[in-house]
């Protein structure tokens, strides 16, 4: 199915569910404010 010269994409993607309070993750922030490498994520 898959020839041996294809290419892997090697990006990470995710689906962050944002809408909450954050209680299950332990923040004390909702999760809409959630950063990553210091960076927001939305």
């Amino acid at each position: 199915m898959y020839g041996g010269n294809s290419k892997i994409n090697k990006k990470i993607s995710f689906i962050l569910a944002c809408a909450g309070i954050g209680k299950r993750m332990k923040l004390d922030y909702p999760k809409q404010f959630l950063e990553y490498e210091g960076k927001p994520l939305f």
